[in-house]
């Protein structure tokens, strides 16, 4: 058996969370800005991400989107956004993720700000993707976010759209996921990275995780179909505060039993297109999405 193991390892067949390339596990936070992943030092072609973690009451971070548009989730605590023009947005609060729907604040290139934490301080993602310098800063409040279902069985789970629909923006589709414990989402598995529209668009993702309790765990495949040219196989370890990037390939998640998990997912493609759900599903996996009306059904 080890032998096999180690031949599988060799050929691809397995990778360990220490040589992927796509998985980027919880760091120790800073008080600020905390990077996790961009173009320049990950295989990514549009996104960067980091957390923005101000623990404190008052604490403060500056900031501009130079020639990114940006969307700030809101994970949990609350903060005053005051744009450098004066104009002021609240955010929260929300003890987590589990507790409330999101809140995100989009801001167009250009935007200076400054963030200051609530009582109970902040965490948030920054995500950011080069754009036009165009566009108007606008706060979705969770009465405002557009809530889904999809999937059936031990595969059903609830999505907030975030900033997908028909907003102002050129790139960034941000957005969020839960699944019951021990139940799978991303799933029958899908891909979206090839120009073979109307059913699928190249849209490169990131997943940041959450657990409750953060002890928890998940793991993750990617996978590629068999014909692309940087064909890929990972199965992944997730922990609460994991980020994994998709450049490319299918990508289902499973969670541990017991524990609530969730994810901040984060979409980008070329300017001007923002078509939420142009995906194929693996052909293997096909037949499952039949079957969900029946699954519900029963």
């Amino acid at each position: 058996m080890q032998n096999r193991i180690q031949s599988e390892i060799k050929k691809g067949g397995y990778m360990t969370k220490s040589t992927s390339k796509i998985y980027i596990p919880a760091g120790t936070l800073k008080t600020g800005y905390n990077h996790i992943c961009d173009p320049d030092h990950h295989p990514l072609h549009h996104i960067r991400f980091g957390r923005i973690w101000l623990p404190q009451a008052g604490d403060r971070w500056e900031h501009s989107c130079a020639d990114h548009e940006e969307v700030i989730a809101l994970l949990s605590g609350s903060a005053v956004v005051r744009l450098e023009s004066g104009e002021e947005f609240i955010l929260g609060p929300r003890k987590d993720p589990f507790a409330a729907p999101p809140t995100m604040l989009y801001l167009p290139p250009g935007t200076s700000y400054t963030v200051t934490s609530g009582e109970s301080g902040l965490d948030a993602g920054l995500s950011g993707a080069k754009a036009d310098p165009q566009g108007q800063p606008f706060l979705l409040t969770p009465d405002m976010i557009k809530k889904e279902r999809h999937g059936a069985g031990t595969w059903g789970r609830k999505v907030y759209l975030g900033t997908v629909g028909d907003f102002p923006i050129q790139r960034l589709m941000v957005g969020e996921t839960f699944n019951r414990p021990g139940q799978w989402t991303s799933y029958p598995p899908h891909k979206h990275d090839q120009d073979n529209e109307p059913q699928e668009f190249p849209y490169e993702e990131i997943y940041f995780y959450f657990l409750k309790p953060k002890t928890g765990f998940a793991i993750q495949r990617v996978y590629d179909a068999p014909n692309h040219p940087d064909a890929r196989d990972e199965v992944i370890l997730l922990r609460d505060g994991d980020t994994v990037l998709v450049p490319h390939g299918y990508h289902p998640v499973v969670g541990a039993p017991g524990y609530q998990m969730g994810y901040l997912w984060i979409m980008a493609g070329v300017k001007g297109h923002r078509t939420y759900g142009q995906t194929t599903v693996d052909p293997d996996h096909q037949w499952l999405t039949q079957v969900e009306p029946l699954i519900e059904y029963d």
